[in-house]
């Protein structure tokens, strides 16, 4: 939003439901809820809407990293598809 202007910009260009954008403590970053992949998942994208990837690409090259395997686990009532590191 430019504040000055009061106007909006769409970030994302999506026939998905794209919601509850957040942005980071340090205002580079917006994570938000979409379901373009057919599940409602968390996405990242720079504040200026490039760079839009899924956060659980990021959590699964972690896993790989220390060895672990990625479980998804859903959460209510959002029904967000979360994924977690399991060891071993």
């Amino acid at each position: 939003m430019d504040l000055a202007n009061a106007r909006w910009t769409q970030l994302t260009n999506s026939s998905a439901k794209d919601e509850n954008p957040v942005f980071n403590s340090q205002g580079d970053q917006i994570a938000f809820v979409s379901d373009r992949n057919g599940n409602k998942d968390i996405f990242i994208m720079n504040a200026d809407g490039t760079g839009q990837r899924p956060l659980p690409e990021m959590l699964e090259k972690i896993c790989l990293l220390i060895g672990a395997r990625m479980e998804r686990r859903s959460s209510s009532p959002a029904r967000v598809q979360m994924r977690t590191c399991i060891s071993g």
